[in-house]
């Protein structure tokens, strides 16, 4: 979960490029028929030609798709094939093949085979939506145990916070959001990143506006030897003060006990300890912030995750 070297998972809308960490590219999106998560795949696409259709009806129109150029039919379906699975989907209906013209360079014009079709998603296929967070109910603790909610985040299947008409608790963005998994490795809305070679993620940059001008912090990752996420360093530009230094603790392999988070890049001194809880099906179920005082860490912030559940996809308009 936590081998952010592609940063794939979570991010099936990613751009994968091997670039150096001097470039910084933005996370593209590609428009939806309906907003479902899908996830990459390697299993066989099944095809259907014009009016053909899938025995199993209970399916969703998710993305069209089209292939083109050359003379060989098969090799644009093979094309079609590898863009459904880079996509996500299971096959491929209502598929035409078609000739477009288009004009050179010189004013000449040409034409070439167009095959094109409609990716679809069978709902059957659809339980990684169970890994998607609902929503996270925030609650303040205090020193007699008692907690008070303060604030709860929804978020849609895609794995974006909804903030329509919303104004977020100070505490909620500065102690959960901003150290969230979720948020600094996986949300793709204005932020961009840089690879190396091994195409692990070095650096994530935010950006407060829509149009990625100017980064208003900075993630920066440092790995173990096995690839696995050592630490994250957080800076901000305009407020250096909350620059802070989250170094990783493990309960076993790809599974994160705790956060010790510290000022900018001193391990002396410790800010909070983030304690981590999963579910059955290994899900964060629930984070507490500690507050570190005097050596002592004090219960701070509660954080209860809620999943999406196979009952929440959208009903199916061919049943």
């Amino acid at each position: 979960m936590f081998k952010i070297h592609t940063i794939s998972g979570m991010l099936f809308l990613v751009c994968a490029c091997l670039l150096s960490s001097c470039y910084k590219i933005p996370y593209r999106s590609t428009p939806q028929l309906v907003n479902i998560p899908l996830v990459p795949h390697t299993n066989e696409v099944e095809l259907y030609f014009t009016n053909e259709l899938p025995a199993n009806k209970a399916y969703y129109e998710v993305i069209g798709l089209s292939a083109e150029g050359g003379t060989d039919y098969n090799a644009l379906l093979l094309q079609l094939k590898k863009q459904a699975k880079q996509a996500g989907v299971d096959a491929v209906i209502h598929i035409n093949n078609t000739n477009a013209t288009y004009t050179s360079s010189d004013g000449g014009q040409y034409s070439t085979q167009v095959v094109k079709g409609v990716g679809i998603k069978y709902r059957d296929n659809m339980s990684h939506i169970e890994q998607y967070i609902k929503s996270k109910k925030v609650f303040k603790l205090s020193d007699s145990g008692n907690s008070v909610l303060i604030y709860e985040a929804p978020f849609d299947m895609l794995g974006h916070e909804l903030k329509k008409d919303r104004k977020p608790d100070p505490l909620y963005t500065r102690f959960v959001r901003d150290f969230s998994f979720d948020y600094l490795l996986y949300e793709t809305d204005r932020w961009a990143y840089s690879m190396d070679e091994k195409r692990r993620v070095l650096q994530r940059n935010h950006y407060a506006d829509p149009y990625l001008n100017n980064s208003d912090f900075t993630c920066y990752f440092e790995y173990k030897s096995n690839d696995e996420l050592e630490s994250i360093q957080i800076k901000y530009p305009s407020n250096r003060k909350q620059n802070v230094y989250v170094e990783l603790e493990y309960a076993s392999k790809d599974k994160v006990s705790a956060k010790n988070i510290y000022a900018k890049y001193n391990k002396k001194n410790l800010l909070y300890v983030e304690k981590l809880e999963y579910d059955a099906q290994n899900r964060i179920s629930q984070t507490t912030l500690y507050k570190v005082e005097a050596g002592k860490q004090i219960p701070f912030l509660q954080t209860n995750y809620s999943y999406y559940t196979m009952d929440d996809l959208p009903p199916l308009k061919n049943m």
